[in-house]
């Protein structure tokens, strides 16, 4: 698929801008992964599932940041750094529609392993395909979230915890949340 290899190109380019601290064209990236992964959700699913996901994975993000932010449940108690602005105080925007992208990549990469053709009737197969799903999304977030708390600074953690990958103890909690 082209817009497959165009979401790797913009995932590599965005973590490289990242790590070479050039921030605003790391966004631009960020953001021009957004569309595309959205394309890429309407084009697999049709206009009205895709823009559906889309909408329930941010609003599911954002319910979880500021909860996280202001209760430090369920990932521990951590605050977002002012580098970009940020959605009622609290969470920044590209964060929200980064729920997105986890979740609707997670998910594609799942059909990969398990096809679409494979009936979801069963229960033990709707386990499989959520295990898949939260263990796609958690994988991603210990390759991420370092470099976001340690390069970028985007958030601190208030509390420190088991150490995984020199960020503080998320990747449980975070693992449920997915």
């Amino acid at each position: 698929h082209f817009l497959s290899a165009i979401a790797i190109a913009s995932v590599l380019l965005c973590l490289l801008f990242s790590i070479l601290r050039m921030i605003p064209l790391a966004n631009a990236v960020g953001m021009f992964f957004v569309v595309i992964m959205l394309l890429y959700a309407i084009s697999n699913e049709g206009i009205t599932k895709g823009i559906f996901f889309f909408i329930i994975a941010a609003t599911f993000g954002l319910f979880f940041e500021i909860i996280g932010v202001l209760f430090g449940v369920p990932f521990g108690k951590y605050h977002y750094n002012p580098i970009e602005p940020l959605l009622f105080g609290l969470v920044p925007i590209s964060v929200i529609l980064m729920w997105f992208v986890v979740t609707y990549t997670a998910r594609a990469v799942t059909e990969i392993i398990i096809p679409k053709n494979v009936t979801p009737n069963k229960i033990h197969i709707l386990l499989v395909l959520a295990f898949l799903d939260a263990l796609i999304a958690t994988s991603w977030d210990i390759i991420m979230d370092p470099v976001m708390v340690n390069v970028i600074g985007m958030w601190t953690w208030e509390e420190q915890g088991l150490s995984l990958i020199h960020i503080s103890e998320p990747t449980r909690p975070l693992y449920i949340s997915y």
